[in-house]
């Protein structure tokens, strides 16, 4: 097609997503920026562009701020609408959340725990989907809301007018700049209170998005509040509530007399030049121990390919990494960190989901901690759990926290039988308190808006 039409941004912007998929993100990157100099305005390419620059290690984070609010330029709020919400401080909440991935998928786990234990005298919800696959899981968060629409297929100004029917107090976006987002949806100003949470580790730069859910951890008072367009609500010590999946297999020890072995089953787009540096120089410290990655298209020749020629890039010989791709089974999933002596998070972009995983099943994670939200969910997690002092504050002492924990075999055995009961006693499984805490933030929110009325 490019050959057809060089300037046929539809089938650059397929090539850019790729490049992505082969774990490009250099490439990609540039790609997405020669589109948007053809199509400036081009919702999907500047969402792209905005979320690879969180995981390429070296960038500024007030340039990286800036690319973010240049997207709100392009879709500036609609600021005649007219709400007819009554500005009742305590009236029953309606809380609607847009997102592409309320199915098998992160963002629906740590979702469920705050959906299901929400207070139903105080808060009725409303789930708008927006991807074409609706599976068990999407049933079950069907269940816990008042009301369900799939926005899949329809357009800003209907899905806009779908939601201005529904009326809802509060509009609570869970994709950021992920893939499929409806951001341009919520520059039409759909409801009194706009919010995003849970899906994406940085600002959306949208001036109609007035609030975003994050921890003191990720996002200290004051440095982080410089660096988002929305007021960053605080409103719990940790961000997540995480529910393990059911079938989770028990903890297990690698097999005796195995060679030391790092894992990491972050997306591989995580794995930065600078992370794989450290990994390096970690697998040189340590002779005869390996590395198990496991990440998604691991399975795709071309990707495998690509990934070795990154290994090798950094001064990895490919003899001492084994890689997988993706376990349709969760318990097959979880059941690799068997084969795991110490987990290693990656950066500037840390793991979520993959570090909870890994505590559950009784894998110590190292993580090294950054100067924005993403490289900083690590440190929050692993203070939840008790174990900040895995999270290390650079390169060298990432490495030696590794190191240590590899040498010491008596503290990995323990730390297999006890840190799912870390994670079980810690406020990330207190789920009916997280709860309480995002409901009191919605409530902050709402009387805010409520006075702004008076």
């Amino acid at each position: 097609a490019l050959q057809a039409d060089p300037f046929l941004t539809s089938a650059s912007g397929a090539r850019a997503l790729g490049l992505m998929r082969l774990y490009k993100t250099e490439e990609s990157l540039d790609l997405h920026n020669s589109i948007l100099w053809m199509e400036p305005g081009n919702a999907r390419i500047l969402s792209a562009r905005n979320m690879l620059l969180n995981y390429l290690s070296g960038q500024d984070r007030q340039a990286v701020f800036e690319a973010h609010k240049e997207f709100g330029t392009h879709f500036p709020t609609d600021e005649f609408q007219v709400f007819f919400n009554p500005p009742e401080p305590e009236k029953k909440l309606r809380v609607g959340f847009v997102s592409p991935d309320l199915r098998h998928h992160s963002v629906a786990f740590f979702l469920k725990p705050i959906l299901a234990n929400l207070d139903p005298e105080r808060v009725q919800t409303i789930l708008y989907h927006g991807h074409h696959i609706e599976d068990a899981t999407s049933a079950e968060l069907r269940s816990l809301a008042g009301k369900w629409t799939n926005l899949n297929g329809i357009d800003d100004n209907l899905a806009a007018e779908i939601i201005r029917k529904d009326a809802p107090d509060i509009l609570i976006d869970l994709a950021g700049h992920s893939a499929m987002n409806r951001l341009p949806l919520f520059a039409k100003n759909l409801a009194p209170v706009q919010m995003t949470y849970l899906g994406y580790p940085n600002t959306t730069g949208l001036p109609a998005i007035g609030y975003r859910l994050v921890d003191e951890m990720t996002d200290p008072t004051g440095e982080a509040d410089a660096l988002a367009t929305e007021k960053l609500l605080r409103f719990s010590p940790c961000a997540w509530a995480y529910e393990p999946p059911k079938d989770a297999p028990a903890p297990s020890m690698p097999e005796a007399g195995a060679p030391i072995t790092f894992g990491s089953f972050n997306n591989f787009l995580k794995v930065s030049v600078e992370t794989l540096s450290a990994w390096a120089q970690l697998l040189e410290r340590l002779p005869g121990s390996r590395l198990l990655i496991k990440s998604p298209y691991l399975e795709d020749s071309e990707v495998l390919a690509s990934v070795r020629e990154k290994l090798s890039a950094a001064g990895i010989a490919t003899d001492r990494v084994e890689l997988l791709g993706f376990f349709a089974s969760p318990a097959e999933h979880l059941a690799a960190y068997s084969r795991v002596d110490v987990a290693l998070d990656t950066f500037p972009y840390n793991g979520t989901t993959t570090t909870c995983e890994a505590l559950w099943m009784g894998v110590p994670v190292v993580s090294l901690i950054g100067d924005r939200h993403a490289s900083r969910v690590g440190l929050s997690l692993l203070s939840a759990v008790g174990h900040a002092d895995w999270a290390t504050e650079n390169t060298e002492a990432y490495i030696e926290k590794a190191t240590a924990l590899s040498h010491d075999g008596a503290l990995r055995q323990s730390l297999r039988s006890s840190l799912r009961e870390d994670l079980a006693k810690s406020i990330l499984s207190d789920h009916l308190g997280h709860a309480a805490c995002f409901e009191t933030a919605l409530r902050l929110a709402w009387r805010e808006w409520c006075t702004n009325q008076g």
